[in-house]
């Protein structure tokens, strides 16, 4: 699950999860958020276990962080 916080005023935010080699694995949220707090459930079920990275983007805040999968 993702939790993520969106300023007082609407910005565009993204949410994608990327593999080691880059390639968009799924784009969870592109779309315009409210402010306020938001969650999105994300279902690893059909991924092999490994190392993959998400990117948040929402207004001019951006980052990139790792996340293991493992089963």
């Amino acid at each position: 699950m993702f939790r993520y916080n969106v300023s007082k005023r609407d910005e565009d935010v993204k949410i994608d999860i990327y593999n080691t080699l880059g390639q968009t694995i799924e784009t969870l949220v592109d779309k315009q958020a409210p402010g306020g707090n938001h969650e999105i459930t994300f279902d690893a079920q059909d991924l092999p276990s490994g190392i993959y990275y998400y990117s948040i983007q929402a207004g001019d805040f951006q980052d990139v962080k790792m996340m293991i999968v493992i089963k």
